[in-house]
């Protein structure tokens, strides 16, 4: 860890809690099984990080803690999971395409957050990778995961509330959809993972290549899905906090640690990964905050 640069990791940690109060409370103001659903992403956030901390080999380990949970796994860091699961998720549900696309949109919206900040996290200490990396630090396999993590709940929590509509089984009923979507989530994960390090073992591709198609696919797929996007909506700015408060931590710790003289090209990715990590999760409201610009202007 750089000792001198440990506050900016309070900084990081804190806003993870400070976040996550908001979302509780839009959630509740919104319906309550968003609060369920809010605290299962982290539930299962802990689940996934305390088997990677815990497994052999160990593929990294946590340095900072402001609340340590078993593992050793920070609070901080699931509480991370839960908030981008949830931005990501429900400006996937407001875009209105079809759910079962949905969970995908979420899966690459949530790796847009990812993509920008581990490098820098990683960097300044909160974390160390113990297996190869490849993008500034981060190994591939980190964004498949991420993928296949949000995507999977996502997709078996929407499948369950379709069966089970919220509400229809009071609190009880939204609580059991929401944590039961959890073990079919977790054989697809494990199936995920499994999967793309056979793939990469048959050495057909390189792995930079494997990942390189799999992400142009799936933007395409929901690029096909854009003209009958939602775009519309009323702007849930405590959502696009999520995203703003990651992107901003980010490119400004890009200078104040230093990283941008070890990888100078992230003076100009990062950015890039920015602006179009902010398109993602603005699209279902974009027509809403051009409009009330334009009025604004006028």
């Amino acid at each position: 860890m750089i000792e001198n640069l440990a506050w900016s990791l309070w900084i990081y940690d804190i806003g993870y809690y400070i976040l996550m109060l908001f979302c509780l409370r839009y959630a509740w103001k919104q319906d309550s099984h968003l609060v369920v659903i809010l605290v299962s992403a982290v539930v299962f956030g802990y689940t996934i990080e305390y088997g990677a901390v815990t497994g052999v080999p160990q593929p990294y380990h946590y340095n900072f803690f402001i609340v340590k949970l078993p593992g050793p796994v920070p609070l901080g860091a699931v509480i991370g999971w839960g908030i981008i699961f949830f931005a990501s998720t429900q400006v996937a549900k407001h875009s209105n395409i079809p759910w079962m696309i949905q969970p995908l949109y979420a899966g690459l919206l949530a790796v847009a957050i990812d993509i920008v900040i581990d490098p820098i996290v990683v960097y300044v200490g909160f974390w160390t990778w113990t297996e190869a990396v490849q993008w500034f630090g981060i190994p591939w396999s980190n964004y498949i995961g991420w993928v296949g993590i949000i995507a999977s709940l996502s997709f078996f929590q929407q499948l369950g509330y379709r069966k089970i509509p919220p509400g229809s089984k009071g609190l009880i009923g939204n609580i059991l959809v929401a944590f039961v979507a959890m073990l079919p989530a977790y054989l697809f994960v494990f199936i995920w993972i499994k999967s793309y390090v056979w793939l990469v073992s048959q050495n057909w591709l390189s792995e930079m290549t494997i990942v390189g198609i799999f992400f142009t696919c799936s933007v395409v797929l929901i690029l096909h899905y854009i003209p009958q996007m939602k775009r519309n909506n009323k702007v849930q700015w405590i959502i696009l906090a999520i995203p703003a408060f990651f992107y901003s931590w980010a490119i400004v710790m890009l200078y104040l640690s230093g990283l941008h003289n070890k990888f100078p090209e992230l003076v100009l990715v990062f950015p890039a990964f920015i602006v179009l990590g902010m398109l993602g999760f603005c699209l279902p409201y974009i027509n809403t905050l051009l409009t009330d610009n334009k009025r604004n202007i006028l």
